[in-house]
């Protein structure tokens, strides 16, 4: 009688790609009947710029091809399960969505499921956004510090930056939540609006923190690979928004005009001028990051990323001066219009400080 003896052999089995799971089993993606497709590019976050309605997407993903294109990636509840992957070459399995919101179409993706296409996710998330879209922190006075230093979590359970000779304690909106919990015992750096007052005789003073970022959570030839990827990508994406634009302008039969027609040209004009202005506040940005110390800046970064504030500087204060002209013709501008205005008037003058005191720290390091 034989007798047979199975061995079981390990076969390896290759791991799959870091795969985060989003909408596939939400109601509203499945009755949405677009077929399901992939998509893949590298995952970016856009920051809020000018007067925008409740739809927002801040994340965007910027697609692979010869022909730059960026689709927004509509996130709903699950901002945090993306956010460590901005700057990533991802690929989401999802459903291509166009609607009308807010005046202007919209180009989405409807992501069922994230996929990490880069060398692996990071192990968690490198830059947060805490306060930075919270409503009261929009309206505080002053220009946003950046500060370096270690986080801390104290006893009674509030927040402390360790910098180089002191202390800045950190304090959060009631109804923020706790962004800042995966940050303790690491170096960040972070932005924020630094409060002062007394309170009977007794002085106070605390920073609201916009967002905040490891300093150290990567490589830095990793992300400096990362940065300048994006960099490239919305460099052709804004090139091309600028041919667009530029056609648009052409083919407007009666500018200035109040023809149906001439309207729609005009908002579209608008629509157009948005996006590159939030393109271009985007790259600044990364123009910022590729000037920090930690990524190796090279002299032409510096440049690059000095021509970036400047023009940004230049833009912003030009909206500034044309919201004190609304202002100060109220008997000319439609009620709503100038209450826009007003609204407006404390952000954009922030950013001027903001982007002026960046060009006169970029203009120091290139005179170093």
């Amino acid at each position: 009688m034989l007798t047979f003896v199975f061995l079981a052999v390990a076969i390896p089995v290759p791991e799959e790609p870091a795969s985060v799971a989003l909408f596939a089993d939400a109601a509203w993606y499945k009755d949405q009947p677009a077929k399901e497709e992939t998509f893949v590019g590298v995952l970016t976050r856009f920051t809020r710029t000018g007067p925008i309605g409740p739809r927002f997407n801040a994340y965007r993903l910027i697609l692979d091809g010869t022909a730059p294109d960026l689709r927004e990636v509509h996130v709903a509840d699950k901002g945090d399960a993306v956010a460590p992957f901005v700057g990533k070459k991802v690929k989401l399995v999802g459903k291509a969505v166009e609607t009308d919101a807010d005046g202007r179409r919209l180009r989405e993706v409807w992501p069922a499921r994230l996929v990490v296409l880069d060398d692996g996710p990071p192990a968690g998330p490198r830059r947060v956004n805490v306060l930075g879209e919270h409503k009261l922190y929009a309206r505080e006075p002053g220009a946003e510090k950046v500060l370096d230093g270690v986080l801390r979590k104290e006893e009674k359970g509030g927040y402390v930056l360790e910098l180089e000779k002191t202390k800045e304690e950190l304090t959060l909106y009631p109804d923020a939540g706790d962004a800042l919990g995966p940050f303790v015992g690491k170096r960040v750096r972070l932005g924020g609006k630094q409060v002062e007052g007394l309170v009977g005789m007794r002085t106070f003073r605390h920073t609201l923190p916009g967002w905040i970022e490891l300093v150290d959570a990567t490589p830095p030839s990793l992300d400096r690979r990362a940065v300048q990827r994006q960099v490239d990508l919305l460099r052709r994406y804004q090139q091309a928004e600028e041919t667009r634009r530029a056609d648009l302008q052409k083919l407007n039969p009666a500018p200035g005009g109040d023809s149906e027609t001439a309207r729609s040209f005009a908002r579209r004009d608008a629509e157009a001028a948005h996006r590159l202005r939030e393109v271009g506040d985007n790259l600044a940005e990364l123009e910022r990051q590729l000037a920090q110390p930690g990524l190796g800046a090279t002299r032409a970064d510096l440049e690059r990323a000095l021509a970036q504030e400047r023009k940004r500087r230049d833009d912003a204060l030009a909206r500034f001066k044309e919201i004190q002209r609304i202002l100060a013709n109220i008997n000319d501008v439609a009620p709503a219009e100038f209450i826009q205005a007003r609204r407006d008037e404390a952000k954009v003058k922030a950013e001027v400080e903001q982007a002026a005191e960046r060009v006169r720290e970029l203009e120091d390091r290139l005179r170093r």
